[in-house]
């Protein structure tokens, strides 16, 4: 019988679960989860997510996290308290290990307060660790729904200058901006449309989803997420919500117009 190892990331907007042998991946699964709405979420999205793993087979769960930033709770260390407290109601076993940053793999059981800080949004370095360890020297870059990480491996080893989310905005090692989530106004403050510069409303009307459906780059798979507007997940209405950060409107003989935006703002 093949032992699995179940690997999850409990983010703030989605859960992601990969599941792996000795051998290779199996299967890797997203499930949304708007943790800022309550851990009733958190329960929903794990619980789906278990259903999907193989029956009557040994299982060993570890798990990394940046839920804990979300404004549910009032101190990080809360919110990786009530989310380690979560998954092993969830999950149960003697098994279940929780990334501690510098420090690897620790048993739930054996976490302490003194751990929180390490806990905390540290999904990042368990990503480059594993790719220092694999390939020895490079650059790591991993863009998310929410916010891109760059840094440097070296010699086998991760070479960052900040550690914390704070410290990594400082270093500019962490960056907000994703794929799916990001508002368009926090990327850009000024696009180039019809030759002139225009100026970018400072309002939530559209976000990077509808800018990289409109480049054609956007997998719909990949966006979990509601729209800005809460309409249709096309083309036009993407177009529709970019031409509003502008104070203009959508015409469908201009699509071309707002693609071009689109690749402007990408």
């Amino acid at each position: 019988m093949t032992d699995y190892a179940v690997g999850w990331d409990i983010g703030g907007a989605h859960i992601k679960m990969a599941v792996l042998s000795a051998q290779k991946i199996h299967a890797v699964y997203q499930h949304p989860c708007p943790l800022w709405q309550g851990l009733s979420k958190l329960d929903f999205a794990v619980t789906a997510l278990l259903e999907k793993l193989p029956k009557n087979a040994p299982l060993r769960h570890g798990f990394t996290m940046t839920g804990e930033l979300v404004d549910l709770f009032d101190h990080r260390h809360d919110g990786v308290a009530q989310i380690i407290a979560a998954m092993q109601r969830l999950i149960g076993g003697d098994e279940l290990v929780v990334f501690c940053g510098e420090k690897g793999l620790h048993a739930v059981r054996d976490v302490t307060r003194a751990d929180y800080e390490a806990i905390a949004s540290a999904n990042w370095l368990a990503s480059s660790t594993l790719a220092a360890m694999t390939l020895k020297n490079g650059l790591f870059v991993d863009i998310g729904s929410t916010t891109t990480d760059i840094l440097l491996f070296e010699s086998g080893e991760v070479r960052v200058l900040g550690q914390s989310d704070y410290t990594r905005l400082i270093s500019q090692e962490l960056i907000y901006t994703g794929i799916v989530r990001t508002a368009v106004m926090a990327v850009v403050q000024q696009v180039v449309d019809n030759g002139q510069n225009v100026g970018v409303m400072a309002e939530y009307f559209a976000t990077m989803a509808d800018v990289y459906r409109l480049t054609g780059e956007l997998c719909e798979t990949h966006d979990q997420t509601p729209t800005a507007d809460g309409a249709e997940k096309t083309v036009n209405a993407s177009a529709r919500r970019l031409s509003r950060m502008v104070g203009a409107d959508f015409e469908t003989k201009d699509l071309q117009r707002w693609q071009g935006v689109a690749q402007y703002i990408r």
